[in-house]
């Protein structure tokens, strides 16, 4: 189903010059079962442990292909290939634990302007036996978009980091990260799989998925809470092969994370995880 997704998705390249600002007028829902099999290969390849509670960074995957369904229907305005994942917040209630069957629903916001184009909100909603368990905003930007009749947007969240001490880890990241997490993950992007889509896009060579980058680092925080909210602002790309540095810090119930480029100290993907309600 993915390779099939991936084509229509290509073919929204052809979308170009001012488009009505709309958004497709229906959800996806699809039944997940936690394979405990699956559940283990995605933490083998974000080095997590693994145990029968599920991660966020794993639930974040069950609508990822939904959502790509749903940008690559008619009634959506924008190129999806070159969009880039900006923030992402998840509001887990309560936990999910291996062979719990989940109903998850996808659905994508009507694209606004920002200062650089255009961003989109997808909205994945998890329930179990008809109670909802968690609930996900993934904010993409366009780039350079041109919508007509498009609303003005509220600034996307920003995540406040300073730097206390030196980094804690050091992660040397070689290019199969690339296509092993597109393997667990759905995510079959180009960008991270081929050097040669990665620079039709701009970039030198391929660059790593930023929700490998964020479920690596939420696994180096050892956080496991009955309910959270997990925050993720991405900034400069990962590019492959890499050596990038991780630096945790806690700040009153919660805890900060950031991976920097060893270089400069400039930040790739700054993590804030959190109880629910504070």
């Amino acid at each position: 189903m993915s390779t099939s997704i991936y084509v229509k998705a290509a073919l929204t390249a052809l979308r170009r010059g001012p488009r009505a600002a709309s958004a497709p007028a229906r959800s996806v829902t699809q039944t997940h079962r936690i394979d405990p099999s699956a559940w283990a290969r995605f933490q083998r390849v974000t080095s997590g442990t693994v145990g029968n509670r599920v991660s966020p960074a794993y639930l974040h995957t069950l609508g990822f292909l939904p959502s790509l369904e749903l940008m690559a229907d008619k009634a959506f305005p924008l190129p999806v290939l070159g969009m880039v994942h900006v923030y992402n917040r998840f509001e887990l209630l309560t936990p999910v634990w291996v062979d719990d069957e989940l109903e998850v629903e996808t659905s994508v916001s009507t694209p606004r302007l920002h200062t650089k184009g255009a961003v989109v909100d997808i909205h994945v909603i998890g329930r179990r036996g008809g109670a909802l368990v968690f609930e996900e905003t993934s904010v993409y930007l366009a780039k350079g978009a041109e919508l007509i009749g498009a609303a003005e947007g509220e600034a996307v969240p920003r995540i406040e980091w300073h730097a206390e001490g030196r980094p804690t880890a050091q992660w040397k990241l070689d290019p199969a990260v690339g296509g092993s997490y597109a393997a667990v993950s759905g995510d079959r992007n180009p960008i991270h799989l081929s050097a040669v889509a990665a620079k039709a896009f701009g970039f030198p060579r391929r660059i790593a998925h930023g929700m490998y980058t964020a479920s690596r680092a939420l696994n180096s925080t050892d956080v496991e809470r009955e309910s959270c909210v997990w925050e993720i602002q991405f900034a400069k790309p990962v590019l492959l092969p890499s050596t990038v540095e991780f630096s945790l810090a806690q700040a009153g119930d919660g805890v900060t994370t950031a991976v920097t480029r060893k270089t400069d100290g400039a930040p790739h993907v700054i993590s804030r995880i959190r109880p629910l309600g504070v």
